[in-house]
């Protein structure tokens, strides 16, 4: 799987899915090796992983120009991502549409799944800016308590303070008393 990562992230950073023949064939590996992997997965019914490789295979059939295959495994991956609802991974395959469309010179669809990619980047960025400031908001509102809470305990301690002097004072008053009419 790292490999097949690490191909498909050399992949989607050239412009042009130009092979050599050297790279032709261990492409064509890859996708064998993926293949396999996803056979796997569809054994044990892992939508997500199935989804995921799937990507992997539309990218590496993207550089084969086996646009069949790649068309197939875009659709699979999509029809699954929604089914499983991961926004990420609907967000990867909406990125992997665009990039079949432009090498396909079907700019217009390739214009609405850059346009479908983007929506989805836009709201998992304002989802992680949303978690933070719930972070944030909640690291700041338990701050808050904690300062009231002290302040509460500094003042409590104060009161009892006081009462403690008050009591002191009343008692010292009440044998004050007693002793003048002890006296008197």
């Amino acid at each position: 799987k790292q490999l097949l990562d690490h191909i498909a992230g050399i992949i989607k950073g050239l412009p042009d899915y130009i092979l050599l023949d050297d790279q032709l064939i261990a492409y064509e590996r890859v996708c064998v090796c993926a293949e396999k992997a996803l056979k796997t997965f569809e054994r044990y019914e892992y939508k997500w992983g199935i989804a995921d490789i799937s990507n992997d295979l539309a990218i590496y059939y993207i550089a084969l120009e086996n646009y069949t295959k790649t068309l197939h495994y875009l659709i699979r991956s999509l029809k699954l991502s929604k089914e499983i609802k991961s926004n990420e991974l609907m967000k990867t395959t909406y990125l992997n549409f665009y990039k079949y469309y432009k090498i396909r010179n079907q700019y217009k669809k390739a214009l609405e799944y850059f346009t479908s990619y983007q929506i989805m980047n836009d709201s998992a960025i304002n989802i992680e800016k949303n978690a933070r400031i719930a972070e944030l908001q909640t690291r700041y509102d338990a701050n808050r308590k904690e300062i009231e809470l002290i302040q509460k305990n500094e003042e409590i301690n104060r009161n009892m303070l006081l009462i403690s002097k008050q009591r002191r004072h009343l008692i010292l008053f009440g044998i004050g008393i007693v002793l003048i009419l002890l006296l008197s």
